[in-house]
Protein backbone atom coordinates (compact mmCIF):
# COMPACT_ATOMS: atom_id res chain seq x y z
CA UNK A 1 0.00 0.00 0.00
CA UNK A 2 1.35 3.41 -0.95
CA UNK A 3 1.70 6.11 1.74
CA UNK A 4 -1.23 8.05 0.27
CA UNK A 5 -3.59 5.02 0.31
CA UNK A 6 -6.07 4.39 3.08
CA UNK A 7 -7.00 0.84 4.16
CA UNK A 8 -10.28 1.18 2.27
CA UNK A 9 -8.44 2.37 -0.85
CA UNK A 10 -6.45 -0.84 -0.76
CA UNK A 11 -9.55 -2.98 -0.18
CA UNK A 12 -11.29 -1.34 -3.12
CA UNK A 13 -8.31 -2.00 -5.38
CA UNK A 14 -8.35 -5.80 -5.12
CA UNK A 15 -10.91 -8.48 -5.89
CA UNK A 16 -12.10 -10.42 -2.86
CA UNK A 17 -13.34 -13.99 -2.73
CA UNK A 18 -16.48 -14.05 -0.61
CA UNK A 19 -17.26 -17.41 0.97
CA UNK A 20 -20.91 -16.51 1.44
CA UNK A 21 -24.04 -16.41 -0.70
CA UNK A 22 -25.76 -13.98 1.71
CA UNK A 23 -27.30 -11.06 -0.23
CA UNK A 24 -26.93 -8.89 2.88
CA UNK A 25 -23.19 -9.43 3.16
CA UNK A 26 -22.83 -8.79 -0.55
CA UNK A 27 -24.81 -5.58 -0.18
CA UNK A 28 -22.49 -4.37 2.59
CA UNK A 29 -19.44 -4.94 0.38
CA UNK A 30 -21.07 -3.11 -2.51
CA UNK A 31 -21.83 -0.16 -0.24
CA UNK A 32 -18.14 -0.04 0.67
CA UNK A 33 -17.21 -0.07 -3.02
CA UNK A 34 -15.43 -3.43 -2.75
CA UNK A 35 -15.25 -5.80 -5.72
CA UNK A 36 -15.81 -9.45 -4.96
CA UNK A 37 -16.53 -12.86 -6.40
CA UNK A 38 -18.92 -15.17 -4.57
CA UNK A 39 -17.42 -18.63 -4.01
CA UNK A 40 -19.63 -21.21 -2.22
CA UNK A 41 -17.78 -22.83 0.66
CA UNK A 42 -19.54 -26.17 0.17
CA UNK A 43 -19.63 -27.12 3.85
CA UNK A 44 -22.43 -28.86 5.71
CA UNK A 45 -22.56 -26.36 8.56
CA UNK A 46 -24.62 -28.48 10.95
CA UNK A 47 -22.23 -31.40 10.56
CA UNK A 48 -19.22 -29.13 11.05
CA UNK A 49 -20.36 -27.80 14.43
CA UNK A 50 -21.66 -31.00 16.00
CA UNK A 51 -20.47 -30.94 19.60
CA UNK A 52 -19.11 -27.37 19.43
CA UNK A 53 -19.99 -25.01 22.29
CA UNK A 54 -22.66 -22.53 21.06
CA UNK A 55 -20.51 -19.48 21.82
CA UNK A 56 -17.74 -20.85 19.57
CA UNK A 57 -19.89 -21.85 16.60
CA UNK A 58 -19.61 -18.59 14.63
CA UNK A 59 -15.83 -18.33 14.94
CA UNK A 60 -15.34 -22.01 14.14
CA UNK A 61 -17.49 -21.83 11.00
CA UNK A 62 -15.97 -18.58 9.73
CA UNK A 63 -12.54 -20.17 9.83
CA UNK A 64 -13.78 -23.42 8.29
CA UNK A 65 -15.52 -21.62 5.42
CA UNK A 66 -12.43 -19.54 4.61
CA UNK A 67 -10.15 -22.56 4.63
CA UNK A 68 -12.55 -24.55 2.45
CA UNK A 69 -12.46 -21.84 -0.23
CA UNK A 70 -8.70 -21.52 0.11
CA UNK A 71 -8.28 -25.21 -0.73
CA UNK A 72 -10.19 -24.65 -3.97
CA UNK A 73 -7.84 -21.88 -5.09
CA UNK A 74 -4.22 -23.00 -4.66
CA UNK A 75 -1.81 -20.15 -5.24
CA UNK A 76 -4.56 -17.59 -4.85
CA UNK A 77 -3.37 -14.03 -4.13
CA UNK A 78 -6.79 -12.54 -3.45
CA UNK A 79 -8.15 -12.03 0.08
CA UNK A 80 -10.76 -14.60 1.10
CA UNK A 81 -13.53 -13.33 3.36
CA UNK A 82 -15.75 -15.71 5.32
CA UNK A 83 -18.34 -14.88 7.95
CA UNK A 84 -20.79 -16.61 10.20
CA UNK A 85 -23.56 -15.35 12.44
CA UNK A 86 -25.24 -17.29 15.22
CA UNK A 87 -28.18 -16.43 17.45
CA UNK A 88 -27.86 -17.79 20.98
CA UNK A 89 -30.85 -17.92 23.31
CA UNK A 90 -30.56 -19.42 26.78
CA UNK A 91 -27.44 -21.35 25.77
CA UNK A 92 -28.94 -22.76 22.56
CA UNK A 93 -28.14 -21.85 18.97
CA UNK A 94 -31.24 -20.86 17.03
CA UNK A 95 -30.47 -21.57 13.40
CA UNK A 96 -32.47 -20.82 10.28
CA UNK A 97 -36.13 -21.83 10.56
CA UNK A 98 -37.21 -24.64 8.28
CA UNK A 99 -40.64 -23.12 7.67
CA UNK A 100 -43.04 -20.40 8.83
CA UNK A 101 -44.31 -22.53 11.71
CA UNK A 102 -40.81 -22.91 13.14
CA UNK A 103 -40.16 -19.19 12.63
CA UNK A 104 -43.30 -18.42 14.61
CA UNK A 105 -42.17 -20.77 17.37
CA UNK A 106 -38.86 -18.86 17.53
CA UNK A 107 -40.70 -15.55 17.95
CA UNK A 108 -42.78 -16.97 20.81
CA UNK A 109 -39.61 -18.00 22.62
CA UNK A 110 -37.75 -14.74 21.97
CA UNK A 111 -40.65 -12.38 22.76
CA UNK A 112 -39.81 -10.00 25.60
CA UNK A 113 -36.43 -11.68 26.10
CA UNK A 114 -32.81 -10.85 25.34
CA UNK A 115 -30.62 -13.02 23.14
CA UNK A 116 -27.07 -12.74 21.83
CA UNK A 117 -25.96 -12.48 18.22
CA UNK A 118 -22.36 -13.49 17.50
CA UNK A 119 -20.79 -12.58 14.15
CA UNK A 120 -17.30 -13.77 13.29
CA UNK A 121 -15.11 -12.79 10.34
CA UNK A 122 -12.08 -14.63 8.99
CA UNK A 123 -9.89 -13.32 6.18
CA UNK A 124 -7.12 -15.38 4.61
CA UNK A 125 -4.66 -13.41 2.52
CA UNK A 126 -1.53 -14.96 1.10
CA UNK A 127 0.19 -16.59 4.08
CA UNK A 128 -1.64 -14.63 6.77
CA UNK A 129 -4.90 -15.05 8.66
CA UNK A 130 -7.01 -12.33 10.25
CA UNK A 131 -9.90 -12.78 12.63
CA UNK A 132 -12.50 -10.65 14.41
CA UNK A 133 -15.64 -11.42 16.39
CA UNK A 134 -18.42 -9.19 17.67
CA UNK A 135 -21.33 -9.83 20.00
CA UNK A 136 -24.56 -7.85 20.17
CA UNK A 137 -27.48 -8.25 22.56
CA UNK A 138 -30.97 -7.98 21.07
CA UNK A 139 -34.12 -7.42 23.09
CA UNK A 140 -37.23 -8.71 21.36
CA UNK A 141 -40.47 -6.80 21.79
CA UNK A 142 -43.28 -8.32 23.88
CA UNK A 143 -45.41 -10.92 22.16
CA UNK A 144 -47.95 -9.68 19.60
CA UNK A 145 -49.72 -12.52 17.87
CA UNK A 146 -50.82 -10.60 14.77
CA UNK A 147 -47.41 -9.02 14.19
CA UNK A 148 -45.56 -12.30 14.66
CA UNK A 149 -47.86 -14.16 12.28
CA UNK A 150 -47.66 -11.40 9.69
CA UNK A 151 -43.86 -11.51 9.79
CA UNK A 152 -43.74 -15.29 9.66
CA UNK A 153 -46.02 -15.28 6.63
CA UNK A 154 -43.84 -12.66 4.88
CA UNK A 155 -41.04 -15.19 4.33
CA UNK A 156 -38.38 -12.60 5.10
CA UNK A 157 -36.99 -14.98 7.74
CA UNK A 158 -35.72 -17.45 5.12
CA UNK A 159 -31.99 -18.00 5.46
CA UNK A 160 -31.74 -15.84 8.60
CA UNK A 161 -30.28 -17.08 11.87
CA UNK A 162 -32.95 -16.77 14.54
CA UNK A 163 -35.60 -16.23 11.87
CA UNK A 164 -35.51 -12.44 11.52
CA UNK A 165 -33.64 -9.73 9.63
CA UNK A 166 -32.93 -6.64 11.69
CA UNK A 167 -31.88 -4.60 8.65
CA UNK A 168 -35.24 -5.23 6.98
CA UNK A 169 -38.77 -5.29 8.40
CA UNK A 170 -37.64 -7.69 11.12
CA UNK A 171 -36.85 -4.56 13.14
CA UNK A 172 -40.58 -4.47 13.92
CA UNK A 173 -39.96 -7.44 16.21
CA UNK A 174 -37.11 -5.77 18.13
CA UNK A 175 -37.24 -3.30 21.03
CA UNK A 176 -33.51 -2.59 21.43
CA UNK A 177 -30.05 -3.54 20.21
CA UNK A 178 -26.97 -3.24 22.40
CA UNK A 179 -23.98 -3.40 20.08
CA UNK A 180 -23.40 -3.09 16.36
CA UNK A 181 -26.50 -3.40 14.14
CA UNK A 182 -24.25 -4.65 11.34
CA UNK A 183 -23.14 -7.45 13.67
CA UNK A 184 -26.76 -8.58 13.87
CA UNK A 185 -27.08 -8.19 10.10
CA UNK A 186 -24.15 -10.58 9.52
CA UNK A 187 -21.13 -8.44 8.60
CA UNK A 188 -19.87 -6.24 11.44
CA UNK A 189 -18.47 -3.29 9.54
CA UNK A 190 -16.08 -1.95 12.15
CA UNK A 191 -14.60 -5.42 12.64
CA UNK A 192 -14.18 -5.78 8.88
CA UNK A 193 -12.44 -2.41 8.67
CA UNK A 194 -10.07 -3.42 11.46
CA UNK A 195 -9.11 -6.53 9.50
CA UNK A 196 -8.44 -4.42 6.41
CA UNK A 197 -6.32 -2.08 8.51
CA UNK A 198 -4.38 -5.01 9.95
CA UNK A 199 -3.71 -6.39 6.47
CA UNK A 200 -2.35 -3.07 5.24
CA UNK A 201 -0.22 -2.46 8.35
CA UNK A 202 1.14 -5.97 8.79
CA UNK A 203 -1.17 -7.15 11.56
CA UNK A 204 -1.37 -10.86 12.31
CA UNK A 205 -3.91 -13.36 13.51
CA UNK A 206 -4.50 -13.20 17.24
CA UNK A 207 -3.36 -16.23 19.22
CA UNK A 208 -6.86 -16.93 20.51
CA UNK A 209 -8.39 -17.49 17.09
CA UNK A 210 -10.11 -20.88 17.13
CA UNK A 211 -8.28 -23.63 15.30
CA UNK A 212 -9.99 -26.33 13.32
CA UNK A 213 -9.93 -29.94 14.35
Amino acid sequence: MSPSQTPLDWARGVEWLLASSSPRRQDFLRRLGISFRVVPHGLDEEQQVSGIEPRRVASFLARAKAESVQKSFPGNNRPILAADTTVIFQGEVLGQPADAAEALAFYRRLAGQEHQVVSALCVLFRDRSFFREEVATVLFAPWEENLARDYAESGEWRGAAGGYRLQETGELMVSAVHGSPSCVAGLPLRAFYEIIRDITTGGVLSSDTPALG
